[in-house]
């Protein structure tokens, strides 16, 4: 059997805490605009994991990343996970020596907010690679076109 390993985007994608709000930083310089009609963000939740989608207008550039909630407890405060509403800032970074330049600041809806929160706390007592195994499939190719390509 010859098996492709599954390309993730922990490299070029990285979710950070900061003050009330979660940093989503891409190691990559974004084209493309996000989507103006409809929604610019899809929240799944699997195995009680939160997936954030961020739609593009061309679905090319859409890309989605899990919140791994004891990998942000490791690094920093978590005085996002109690606001009402959650605000996403979606920076690019494109290099070290450069600042971060915000790309786009999301606020989910509250009902969003609520189930981000509470599929983070339910992932308290669990480990990182835990919550890492129980969401390695959605790096798969037919997840990623039914996320990104079909939302």
């Amino acid at each position: 059997m010859n098996e492709q390993p599954i390309e993730r985007q922990d490299e070029i994608i990285e979710i950070h805490p900061a003050d009330k709000e979660l940093n989503v930083i891409v190691k990559a310089k974004l084209s493309g605009q996000m989507q103006e009609q409809g929604s610019k963000y899809i929240l799944k939740i699997v195995n009680h994991v939160p997936v954030l989608v961020f739609l593009f207008q061309d679905p090319k550039d859409s890309f989605f990343k899990e919140i791994n909630y004891p990998v942000i407890l490791e690094r920093a405060d978590t005085d996002w996970i109690d606001q009402q509403l959650i605000t996403v800032n979606i920076l690019e970074s494109s290099s070290l020596a450069d600042q971060d330049r915000q790309f786009a600041k999301i606020t989910l809806s509250s009902a969003d907010s609520e189930r981000l929160c509470q599929s983070c706390r339910d992932q308290v007592g669990k480990t990182a690679d835990f919550i890492e195994s129980s969401i390695i499939h959605i790096y798969d190719i037919e997840h990623q076109d039914e996320w990104l390509h079909k939302s």
